[in-house]
């Protein structure tokens, strides 16, 4: 029985192991676009809009319609007749032109379509930027596991010496404690490690959205070593093109675009209400169809619409109501004479409205600017420090090296504060260089973020 257990153990085992997905930077953000609950809320917010502004514009698509009127007269008076009318008839209408200013509906509906299609953006570039950022973090916290791992096994080796040496009668037991003793905090220091990498790992998940919708533990991240990554490394000179990479992908910028393009149609459609209101309807009249035109303009909007009506089948109708084939034309003017200064008044807030958004798009482009900038500083800034604090983690583990074997050669007058002092000058060292690299790539991810490079990625449905 516990060898069929073992062997179903083992069978499971195989299979877990078969059944792993390896998955690097690009996986996750493939996997991100299609599952992250900040993207599928932005999205449908998105497409919401873009539905309310397609049910806007339907205004201007032709409606058809069949319809059936019936009537049935009945008087009080004997000699009068009953009648009962039949008629099915088809109708169509259709909007031919229209111009001037938008109407608040839709206008209301496109601004509200391009804000939430700036936030979608926005959104594509936060979680894109969160990803890599925790995918970084995951890689160089199990890179930092690997190279205590190599130094638990260093000062394990040490410990092994100190204790040849003591059972030599060359050393004393004080010696092996402090071996053993910096063998306990070296594997202190890597459980906390790989606690802290247990974290990284349900982390990257949450970002991409796969937590409580999938197993997670035959899934595993994978991706090249520190000095093998794909880091952004601009030089000064690509600085101009970076600004203006930032400008053309900020969302903010292009709505407040898009924004003073249709406030200057709507400034400009107000000279419309200086002038007469006019109302022309022209109808043909033919052998059971009657064509219709009919222009009307409220002083602002414009628009020519043309009907249609072919009657089907009628049973009833009064011939004395059939005038046969012809036309009429029907006009109306208004003239409005005075309106309180309401047209100054508008004409006023537009403008100022337009002055408005044209600060706000300046204001943002000198930010974005500043953002690029700061980004771009303080990613060179990271990068020379890292390559320092990486020759100083160096030098002092070739310190350490030296005062240990002077120490147990008897050599240069040391004593085990020497050495204690010396181990934390070390730790201290690799500690400021794994934390400075993770700073550095956070800096390229942030430069990364400021220029919207996400939205140029093929794992995201951009619009």
């Amino acid at each position: 029985m516990t060898a069929y257990r073992s062997a179903l153990a083992a069978l499971c085992c195989l299979a877990s192991v078969a059944h792993t997905e390896e998955w690097d930077l690009t996986t996750c953000q493939r996997e991100a676009g299609h599952h992250s609950p900040m993207l599928g809320a932005a999205r449908a917010r998105w497409n919401q809009m873009r539905a309310r502004t397609r049910l806007d514009y339907a205004e201007q698509l032709p409606t058809i319609g069949l319809n059936a009127d019936y009537e049935r007269s009945e008087f009080a008076n004997a000699n009068a007749p009953e009648a009962d009318q039949r008629e099915l008839f088809l109708q169509a209408q259709q909007e031919i032109v229209r111009y001037g200013a938008t109407t608040p509906s839709r206008f209301v509906a496109k601004h509200q379509e391009q804000a939430e299609k700036a936030r979608y953006r926005e959104a594509i570039i936060a979680v894109d930027s969160k990803v890599r950022q925790a995918y970084y973090r995951l890689l160089l916290t199990r890179d930092e596991i690997a190279s205590r791992d190599e130094l638990l096994a260093y000062f394990r080796a040490k410990m092994d010496r100190v204790q040849t040496r003591l059972d030599a009668g060359l050393a004393r037991p004080v010696e092996l404690h402090e071996a053993e003793l910096e063998v306990l905090e070296e594997q202190t220091r890597i459980n906390n490690l790989q606690r802290e990498l247990r974290a990284l790992h349900l982390k990257l998940f949450t970002e991409i959205g796969l937590v409580g919708k999938r197993s997670l533990r035959a899934i595993e991240i994978v991706g090249p070593p520190y000095e093998q990554l794909q880091l952004l490394d601009p030089s000064e000179a690509d600085l101009p093109a970076l600004i203006e990479e930032a400008r053309a992908n900020r969302p903010h910028l292009a709505e407040l675009v898009w924004q003073i393009g249709e406030q200057q149609h709507q400034a400009r459609s107000v000279f419309w209400q200086w002038l007469p209101q006019v109302g022309l309807q022209l109808t043909k009249d033919l052998q059971d169809t009657d064509l219709g035109l009919n222009w009307s303009g409220n002083g602002q909007t414009w628009k020519l619409v043309g009907s249609g009506r072919r009657s089907l089948a009628s049973q009833g109708l009064d011939p004395a109501l059939d005038m046969g084939e012809g036309w009429r034309v029907m006009a109306n003017v208004s003239l409005p004479l005075f309106q309180g200064g309401r047209r100054l008044a508008q004409s006023a807030q537009e403008r100022a409205r337009l002055r408005e958004l044209r600060q706000d798009r300046d204001e943002t482009r000198n930010l974005i600017e500043l953002e690029v900038v700061e980004a771009f500083y303080a990613l060179k800034s990271r990068r020379e420090n890292t390559q320092i604090l990486r020759r100083r983690a160096d030098v002092a583990r070739q310190r350490l090296d030296t005062v240990e074997e002077l120490f147990e050669n008897a050599m240069g007058n040391l004593n085990f504060d020497d050495i204690r002092r010396q181990r934390v000058a070390v730790n201290f060292a690799e500690q400021s260089y794994f934390a400075e690299r993770l700073a550095y790539i956070l800096a390229a991810e942030e430069l990364r973020r400021v220029l919207g490079r996400a939205l140029n990625s093929e794992f995201y449905k951009t619009p």
